[in-house]
């Protein structure tokens, strides 16, 4: 049981190191005038979360845009900055977390609990992945009877849930039936 904990451990910290490698940026024009603001994106290449691509000058998007009152370098209150796709991101860290704890909840299951050994670390893995597999319909009938989604919240929220209940109910025996000993069974 050690080598899987193991093996699920590594696989959850590449879930958080891939996708952190590869962030999603975008690049965003912001010219403040009197009345109103107003933007323009680029989507930048792929880069690490802690190093954010290069930004382009006022000229690029100018070229990119060629929108006829587009501000140019000496206007004041024009700022280009870097722009995560947060909730992108999100997603590119939950949904293989997902398939993981869900693929290594159901193997902890079947291999361990059935005969009576339990972990607490496969135990909450178990846990996310029903709560992120419950995140994931919630958010699909929101789609389809909303139009829209929260899908990042209700993602974090399943992380949390997951945890939460995998701690929770670790020792108390609400884990789905797990074998129990009784006095008259040898040990």
């Amino acid at each position: 049981m050690k080598l899987f904990r193991l093996l699920f451990v590594a696989t959850a910290l590449g879930c958080a190191v891939i996708p952190s490698l590869r962030a999603p940026w975008g690049l965003v024009l912001i010219w403040e005038r009197t009345v109103q603001v107003r933007r323009w994106f680029l989507d930048a290449e792929r880069a690490p979360i802690w190093q954010p691509p290069k930004l382009p000058s006022v000229d690029e998007f100018k070229r990119r845009f060629g929108a006829s009152d587009f501000p140019d370098k000496s206007t004041p209150r024009v700022v280009v900055a870097h722009d995560l796709r947060t909730g992108l991101f999100i997603i590119e860290l939950l949904v293989p977390l997902w398939l993981a704890a869900s693929l290594f909840g159901v193997a902890y299951r079947f291999f361990f609990v059935r005969r009576g050994m339990q972990d607490q670390i496969l135990h909450c893995a178990m846990w996310v992945g029903l709560m992120l597999t419950g995140a994931a319909g919630a958010s699909g009938l929101l789609f389809i009877f909303y139009g829209g989604t929260p899908a990042v919240f209700l993602g974090v929220s399943g992380l949390v849930a997951g945890v939460a209940l995998g701690i929770g109910t670790f020792k108390t025996g609400l884990d789905g039936g797990a074998p129990k000993r009784t006095g008259n069974q040898p040990a």
